[in-house]
């Protein structure tokens, strides 16, 4: 049974319901509970993905930039939904959770 936050979790989600990114704060909403999250930072540009293992979303991703962030991509595949930050520089201090 997976588990979140140390807790088994019986019913998790499975798909992402909305993205949204303002002000230096990325907002992901599913339908459920979150067994597992990875992330990735990547280099030239510096960009930070966020994978959510089990889930699936909107193909598209939130209009907006600010200082922090130029652009904000999602994508989907058979195993995970993920969330691309592209940072305007180098990657700022960051929590997912």
């Amino acid at each position: 049974m997976p588990t979140v936050d140390g807790v088994a979790v019986k019913d998790r989600g499975s798909k992402v319901t909305g993205v949204t990114y303002a002000r230096g704060v990325l907002t992901v909403k599913v339908d459920g509970p979150v067994a597992r999250i990875e992330t990735l930072e990547l280099s030239a540009p510096d960009r930070l993905a966020i994978d959510l293992i089990g889930f699936a979303g909107p193909a598209r991703g939130p209009k907006g930039s600010d200082g922090l962030v130029r652009d904000v991509r999602v994508g989907n595949d058979e195993r995970r939904f993920r969330v691309v930050l592209e940072a305007t520089g180098a990657l700022p201090q960051y929590q997912v959770k």
